[in-house]
């Protein structure tokens, strides 16, 4: 029977892909990594990108009377920030992931 505690295996296992991850990091060039780097984020951005035309998600015009570039042009601006708060995180930690994963299955 194994007694270990669950959170010490799990910090064993985070340990152990941490040195991996920094031994393949160090081991291709800063070239490949860039490149890999510029297609997980194009990639991220196409995913996103794709993900809010399927969603087809609406922003109601708030009731204003101020004249400004967001009531001139009809543009809401929960728009923008919707965008900003979701999608920055969402392309960044995805291109991340993608980065780590391509670490993890490139052998050489």
């Amino acid at each position: 029977m194994n007694t270990t505690p669950y959170y010490t295996k799990i910090r064993r296992l985070f340990a152990s892909f941490k040195k991996n991850l920094r031994i393949k990091i160090n081991k291709y060039n800063w070239e490949f990594h860039f490149y890999v780097f510029v297609f997980s984020l194009c990639f991220s951005v196409s995913v996103f990108i794709i993900l809010m035309i399927s969603l087809h998600l609406s922003f109601k015009m708030p009731n204003t009377t101020a004249i400004n570039w967001f009531t001139v042009h009809k543009y809401p601006k929960q728009q923008d920030i919707f965008y900003f708060i979701f999608g920055f995180p969402f392309i960044l930690v995805l291109s991340i992931i993608i980065w780590m994963l391509t670490l993890w299955v490139k052998k050489r």
